[in-house]
C-alpha cells in the first residue's frame, strides 16, 4: 500500500524484448484493462484509470490514477502508477495497476 500526496508506486524491470514490440503491446493494453489511452510514442505510453469501485471510495477519495510506461534505450521498463490526486493512501491500487500492465506485457514485477 502506498502513502503520500499523491500516493504512487514505481518499479523498474530489465527485459530483452525490442522496445517497439512492447510499445505496440502497451498501446493496445488499455482496452483490455479498461483504461483511457492518453499518449503513445517511441519511449512512453500514458494511461488514465477512472476509479470505479464504490467500495474503494470508502478507503480513499474519488478520482483516478495516472499510469505511465517508459522504456529507455537499454530496454529498462519503468512502470509508474500515481493517484488518486487528492488521496493520502491508495489501498494497494497503484501496485495493482503496475502489476496489471506488466502482466499484459508479459513481464513480472519483483516483490
Amino acid at each position: 500500500m502506498a502513502f503520500g500526496l499523491p500516493p504512487k508506486f514505481e518499479t523498474e524491470i530489465q527485459q530483452d524484448r525490442p522496445r517497439q514490440e512492447l510499445i505496440e503491446i502497451a498501446s493496445k493494453a488499455h482496452s483490455k484493462l479498461s483504461w483511457e489511452l492518453i499518449q503513445s510514442s517511441e519511449h512512453i505510453v500514458q494511461y488514465y484509470r477512472k476509479q470505479k469501485s464504490m467500495m474503494g471510495r470508502l478507503f480513499y477519495p474519488v478520482g483516478g490514477c495516472d499510469i505511465t510506461l517508459r522504456i529507455n534505450d537499454q530496454n529498462k521498463v519503468t512502470i509508474k502508477s500515481e493517484g488518486p490526486k487528492s488521496g493520502f493512501t491508495d489501498a494497494g491500487l497503484n501496485r495493482k495497476n503496475a502489476e496489471a500492465l506488466a502482466n499484459e506485457l508479459g513481464l513480472k514485477i519483483n516483490s
